[in-house]
């Protein structure tokens, strides 16, 4: 699993059997309006890779989150607001995507410095 310096894995558990997810899942990042970080949790029914990237409202990439392979269950990922590069992100709207083979999933979250 590759994870930018950008962010930290706050929990990677795997879920009882009867808990597991049914359904991938990306979840709406709380809090949302955020500052300084914001956490995302995604569900995966099943294990495999996943990417997490934020892409500014221009389309452009600014930071890959996570990268790699995940057991299933539930995952949570925290972004500290910055881009790949180390450099604190301006406030404005940002879009989480995320991809875990055929499946792809966006989120919004709003930055407020």
């Amino acid at each position: 699993m590759v994870v930018s310096k950008s962010t930290v894995v706050v929990q990677t558990a795997g879920e009882s059997e009867s808990e597991m997810p049914e359904e991938y899942a990306l979840d709406q990042n709380y809090p949302n309006l955020f500052n300084p970080s914001t956490i995302f949790a995604f569900r995966l029914p099943a294990t495999g890779d996943v990417s997490l990237n934020v892409y500014n409202i221009l389309g452009q990439e600014v930071a890959t989150l996570t990268e790699g392979p995940f057991a299933a269950g539930v995952h949570r990922i925290e972004w500290d607001g910055r881009d790949s590069a180390g450099s604190a992100v301006a406030s404005g709207v940002y879009l989480i995507r995320m991809q875990a083979g055929r499946f792809r999933q966006v989120q919004k979250a709003v930055l407020l410095r």
